[in-house]
């Protein structure tokens, strides 16, 4: 009886390590250019994880999906890595790693893989998603409650670092992969965040 209740609980309950979703669904709005100077990666979860935890390689939170939704983020052009972590648990994350060039849209798509989610190089989305947002405010209360992210990078690291060449490749984002300006699609996006 007590072990039904148990394994009910953490069925329905979800991951011990799980960790509030702080994301506010926004109107849709049509993906804007990269502004001067900068690149934009925009981030889609297809698969609708609970809560995706989006670090940067210094371990700043950057964004958060939550269910079937889309975030952009503006970068300065030249190497860069994200983090894609399910709730507090980097052994199931993710990474995406290469270099931007300015003025360009990089797609990334969040999925499923054995063991944990996908975070890989995507063509651009024709899907409708929810356009989310986390603003100062859920960034700064996600990074606190993540506390220390520098071992979630740490575990997605070690996780990634086991993949084979093919998956590796997979993951890696080179500046002629992004879209011009001229040639921007038309997703619903929000919440651009300038690290």
């Amino acid at each position: 009886m007590i072990t039904r209740a148990l394994v009910a609980a953490v069925v329905l309950g979800g991951s011990a390590c799980a960790t509030s979703t702080h994301v506010v669904v926004l109107a849709s709005r049509t993906l804007e250019a990269p502004a001067g100077g900068e690149a934009t990666l925009v981030v889609g979860d297809f698969w609708g994880w609970r809560a995706v935890n989006l670090l940067d390689e210094d371990g700043r939170v950057v964004g958060q999906l939550s269910g079937r939704s889309v975030i952009s983020i503006n970068r300065r052009p030249g190497r860069f890595v994200l983090y894609a972590v399910p709730d507090a648990d980097g052994a199931r994350g993710d990474r995406i790693e290469g270099v931007l060039r300015e003025g360009q849209l990089y797609f990334a798509a969040v999925g499923v893989r054995y063991g944990g989610l996908s975070l890989t190089r995507s063509e651009r989305f024709d899907e409708t998603l929810d356009a989310v947002t986390l603003g100062d405010a859920g960034r700064g209360a996600l990074q606190q409650e993540l506390g220390d992210t520098r071992a979630l990078i740490a575990q997605v690291d070690e996780t990634v670092g086991a993949f084979d060449a093919a998956r590796q490749q997979a993951r890696h984002v080179e500046g002629d992969d992004g879209y011009g300006t001229l040639d921007v699609p038309e997703v619903a996006t929000a919440d651009v965040y300038r690290p």
